[in-house]
């Protein structure tokens, strides 16, 4: 009678550990996909003003504080950019590694990915001048991105050891 009782024990307790284990993968996926969500609207709200900061240098602006411009335009050190024209020519771009070779096609393809992302924001010069920033996410923010896969895999890597561990145990016991 003891015997089962320890048995309905333990299959309690694995249940609860694996119950809890799963728990706890969830949890930390949703707060690293929490945050790799802010990070990724905090990326988008440096874009927006990076882009005024443009539209500040291009536009014919006497009454604006050129330094604080320029220190905007420089403070983005992470994220790549790629500003065209209204005819998708391209005028500047900015943090990409451009190739010697074949430098013109990379940022055409470029382009074109950044493109399909549709993460870009229009920068209005005057009324008859627009041009469009065209940017891809930082590499800090790639990286955490597949950072809950990787958490995910380590979590079920950690679960299959302790089922293994549980179940050897209790063949030892028997």
């Amino acid at each position: 009678m003891a015997h089962g009782n320890l048995y309905d024990a333990r299959q309690k307790l694995k249940i609860a550990f694996l119950s809890v284990s799963v728990l706890l993968v969830a949890l930390f996926l949703v707060i690293s996909n929490r945050l790799v969500e802010d990070l990724s609207t905090e990326e988008r709200n440096k874009m927006e003003i990076w882009a005024e900061a443009t539209r500040s240098v291009a536009g014919d602006q006497s009454d604006i504080d050129m330094n604080l411009v320029l220190k905007i335009l420089q403070s983005n050190t992470t994220i790549p950019i790629i500003i065209v024209d209204s005819q998708n020519n391209i005028l500047q771009t900015h943090n990409l590694d451009i190739p010697d070779r074949h430098g013109e096609q990379f940022l055409q393809k470029k382009l074109q990915s950044l493109k399909e992302k549709q993460q870009v924001i229009e920068i209005y010069i005057d009324k008859d001048t627009y041009q469009y920033l065209y940017y891809d996410d930082s590499t800090l923010l790639k990286r955490l991105s597949y950072f809950p896969y990787i958490q995910l895999g380590v979590m079920l890597l950690f679960l299959v050891i302790a089922y293994f561990a549980l179940m050897s145990s209790k063949k030892a016991e028997q």
